[in-house]
């Protein structure tokens, strides 16, 4: 059987989008170019999508949906655990992403451009989508990080998220800069590796005190 065949239209212009839009960007990228790539007719965009922000916002939620239900998942398990700890907290926000990249690299690239271009009703768009891991999350580092102010937790978080953008956005250079003696491979020594950094920030000094 034609796998490419045996997939829906709507499934065939995400895919195609996904790679576009992370290749190309969204202005220079066209819904004929979309069309094109996916073997469909533009009218099948409206049909399923209405309109070349309904495409992008489905090719945002195709993608985040699962990642967050996972990251929730895990910090339920954390949590059924009694006090959460900071590391298990930062591996069930973190981890989920490594599949993202080993399954959905394009994606990976997109989300970088949708938080560096200068497009802020997509950036509201794709920031909204993290509304309950924000609550959730939040609630358990204020558990796991008691002494620490909520602003400095979100500081934290934001390198937290930095970090974890730039490792799987850009395993390349990493290669490249350390001569080959550092590969990102399967992901899953990488993954660790950024659980660990990450922790480690956030256990540094505040206000003259360790953090837990």
């Amino acid at each position: 059987m034609n796998l490419a065949r045996a997939r829906s239209t709507p499934d065939l212009l995400l895919d195609a989008a996904e790679r576009l839009f992370a290749e190309r960007g969204f202005d220079a990228t066209s819904l004929r170019d979309v069309t094109r790539r996916a073997k469909a007719n533009l009218a099948s965009v409206h049909y399923h999508f209405g309109s070349k922000k309904g495409l992008i916002h489905a090719v945002i939620q195709r993608r985040l949906d699962p990642l967050n239900r996972e990251r929730l998942r895990r910090l339920d398990l954390v949590a059924r655990r009694g006090r959460p700890e900071l590391q298990a907290i930062l591996d069930a926000f973190l981890a989920p992403t490594m599949s993202v990249w080993q399954e959905n690299p394009h994606f990976m690239r997109l989300a970088g451009r949708i938080l560096s271009e200068p497009d802020r009703d997509l950036l509201d768009f794709f920031l909204a989508q993290f509304d309950e891991i924000v609550v959730r999350f939040r609630a358990a580092l204020v558990r796991a990080v008691p002494d620490a102010p909520v602003e400095e937790l979100f500081w934290r978080m934001h390198f937290v998220i930095g970090a974890m953008c730039h490792t799987w956005t850009a395993s390349d250079g990493l290669e490249k800069i350390s001569g080959g003696r550092c590969r990102i491979g399967d992901g899953e020594k990488a993954l660790r590796r950024l659980v660990d950094f990450c922790t480690s920030g956030f256990r540094a000094p505040l206000n003259g005190k360790e953090g837990r």
